[in-house]
């Protein structure tokens, strides 16, 4: 077994970066300097993500700008440019958008999200209806924190941020959609917050000895390969050369060094350290399981695993889920089980995109885990169970086609849950006991609702763009609101919420 450091190379950063081209950054002094070291201020990170929705065969969201705002009119830029990919490939991980160093320190109220024209469209399951909802003005969504989000000044920080489509897309049945902000704003403060991270890049170091390789010039393959499918190569954009990355050498100097990339920020500039153990997993691109040792530096790599923020240093990550090769190597395959897992350690699975039902071969070293990002036991997989599983299908003719799954991903929430649609007709935050603190009137008839302990609860306007995190002494009579959770053990129980989403009294009528 080879021991020690093989092919260890430096993160790849710009030289040079001016305070003129800072993307917007605070005037704090929180740029670059000619030897790349930074002034002042800490890193940020975007994580994007979506909640699944079995209504739609493909969302895509065009993006051109993400900023933090401060308490007044003043706003840092963490992402600027056009990036256009489909919601629906995140739902079962979550994938690095943006790196920004030397954001200001200080609070922030808000995260601003714009699009472009036309930035959300949706395609149904038959492929053949194509929508572009209403946007708010400008474009804009704004999102607020509750309480404000503080940038430290210095180490690595994450924001994840979870697209929630099943309750976003308001479907009108006299004219288009319109997207409603339900989006969740999520700080990954320990290494155990937030999904699982999907990284796909090169490897550029194997240490044997520390149980660490490194993965550099990270690409964002669900950005530049959707925009390229619809709507064709963006040319002279960062992601465009980014992009073809996958069809040059591996020792061009366009993949080395990229020091004309206009995108600073790119995550495509940076290399993060991948930490494992012994319960990481390697596969190959033939599906067999690989070893750390035989690794070799340069190849193409898949990992899966936890972001690791920092407070000193720069951002890390805990892999769970290697696989050496192209992204197009292996198969990422959806649906439902349609059987229990076997004593040969395999089920069946009815697949969305194969025309045929799947078995599913698990090994010792498969990875499973809920959507939620917790490892769980092949026990959890029952027929009629949402599945995701990844890894290499081999044909036969006559024969049901088997999948070597290296990753499977099972969603264990209830697909079922309905939302409540009424008015608010009181809200007490103060009740007594065995009393149900907010009453809805849904259609006449009075309904009882207390929130779960962690419920989320956000007040959103709709043709302003705004989504703003409320408490329950927030909540107002006359507010509309659609309300997911379960009903109590009993009639006369509180409905149990785990969501409430609210409508301003004025809104009532633009939200229609």
């Amino acid at each position: 077994m080879q021991t020690g450091r093989i092919g260890s190379r430096g993160t790849l950063r710009s030289k040079a970066i001016t305070c003129g081209l800072a993307l917007g950054l605070l005037a704090t002094g929180a740029c670059q300097t000619e030897s790349g070291k930074a002034l002042e201020g800490g890193a940020v990170n975007i994580l994007i993500t979506d909640a699944p929705t079995d209504h739609l065969q493909a969302v895509q969201i065009t993006l051109t700008e993400i900023s933090l705002v401060g308490d007044g009119s003043e706003s840092v830029t963490l992402f600027s440019g056009r990036e256009t990919f489909d919601l629906l490939a995140l739902r079962d991980t979550s994938e690095i958008f943006a790196m920004a160093e030397a954001v200001p320190p200080g609070h922030y109220r808000a995260l601003r999200l714009t699009l472009a024209d036309r930035g959300i469209e949706l395609f149904e399951t038959d492929d053949v209806a194509r929508y572009s909802p209403e946007l708010p003005a400008n474009n804009t969504f704004t999102v607020g924190f509750h309480p404000s989000y503080q940038v430290r000044s210095q180490g690595s920080q994450v924001l994840e941020i979870d697209f929630d489509l099943d309750r976003s897309i308001q479907w009108n049945e006299s004219g288009p959609p319109i997207f409603r902000p339900i989006i969740e704003i999520r700080p990954i403060e320990e290494v155990v917050d937030g999904k699982l991270t999907r990284l796909q890049g090169y490897i550029e170091g194997v240490d044997i000895d520390g149980q660490t390789l490194s993965l550099c010039r990270l690409r964002r393959p669900l950005a530049w390969r959707s925009d390229q499918k619809v709507h064709g190569p963006l040319h002279d954009s960062s992601d465009d050369r980014l992009g073809s990355l996958e069809f040059q050498p591996i020792d061009s100097v366009a993949n080395r060094a990229r020091e004309n990339d206009i995108d600073t920020y790119h995550p495509g500039r940076r290399c993060l350290e991948v930490n494992l153990s012994s319960h990481t997993s390697f596969f190959d691109s033939d599906g067999s399981p690989l070893f750390l040792d035989s690794i070799e530096v340069d190849s193409p790599a898949t990992v899966i695993g936890r972001v690791r923020p920092s407070q000193q240093g720069e951002l890390g990550m805990l892999g769970a889920f290697v696989a050496v090769g192209e992204l197009t190597d292996f198969s990422h395959q959806r649906g439902w089980a349609i059987s229990e897992v076997s004593q040969g350690d395999d089920f069946l699975m009815e697949s969305v995109l194969e025309p045929d039902d799947l078995v599913i071969q698990l090994f010792p070293s498969t990875q499973l885990f809920e959507r939620s990002g917790w490892p769980i036991s092949p026990d959890a997989v029952q027929p009629g169970t949402p599945v995701s599983a990844t890894g290499v299908i081999f044909y036969a003719p006559h024969r049901v086609p088997v999948m070597a799954a290296a990753f499977l991903v099972v969603d264990l929430a209830d697909p079922g849950q309905r939302p409540l649609h009424g008015q608010i007709d009181s809200a007490e935050s103060n009740q007594r006991p065995g009393e149900c603190p907010l009453t809805l009137d849904l259609d006449g008839f009075r309904t009882g609702v207390t929130p779960e302990p962690n419920a989320r609860m956000t007040r959103i306007e709709s043709s302003h763009g705004t989504a703003e995190p409320v408490r329950l002494a927030d909540l107002q009579p006359g507010e509309r609101v659609e309300i997911y959770g379960e009903p109590g053990e009993t009639a006369e129980a509180c409905y149990r919420a785990d969501t409430i989403l609210t409508f301003p009294i004025d809104s009532l009528d633009s939200d229609r």
